[in-house]
C-alpha cells in the first residue's frame, strides 16, 4: 500500500477486526513470551478462508507452531478449504506439499503477484 498512514493502518486494523463479526473468525494478534510477535489467522477471500501469518523476523521460528496451531482450530470455526499466498521469492515451497497444501495458481492483489496454495477442507 503506497499510502500507508496512521489512518490507513487504522482503517486496515478495523477491516480485519470486522472480520469477526462478519464471518466468525479472523486474524488475531500474536505473543510469543509476553511480547507482540505479530499477527495471523482466517481472513475470508472469495469462498474460502485464506490464512495469513505474519511474524516480526526475531519470531520466525515459531512459525510452523503458529501454522499447525490455526489448522488445528479451523473445523471448530466452521472453516473448510484454505488458501494460502505467498510472493514468488518465496522459493522454497515443497514442504507445503507436507501441510496438504497444493499450487493453485496465481493471483495479484493491490498489483503484487503471488502464488496461492490450497488445502481442502
Amino acid at each position: 500500500m503506497a499510502d500507508w498512514t496512521r489512518d490507513a493502518a487504522a482503517d486496515w486494523a478495523k477491516g480485519k477486526d470486522a472480520q469477526w463479526l462478519e464471518r466468525g473468525y479472523g486474524p488475531w494478534s500474536i505473543r510469543v513470551d509476553g511480547q507482540f510477535a505479530g499477527w495471523g489467522g482466517f481472513q475470508r477471500e472469495g469462498d474460502e478462508a485464506d490464512l495469513a501469518l505474519v511474524l516480526l523476523p526475531a519470531y520466525w521460528g515459531h512459525g510452523a507452531e503458529m501454522f499447525r496451531g490455526f489448522m488445528n482450530r479451523r473445523a471448530e470455526l466452521g472453516i473448510g478449504a484454505v488458501s494460502i499466498l505467498l510472493p514468488p521469492s518465496r522459493s522454497r515451497t515443497r514442504g507445503l506439499a507436507r501441510l496438504g497444501f497444493a499450487p493453485d495458481g496465481e493471483l495479484t492483489y493491490e498489483g503484487q503477484r503471488f502464488l496461492k496454495f490450497r488445502a481442502l477442507g
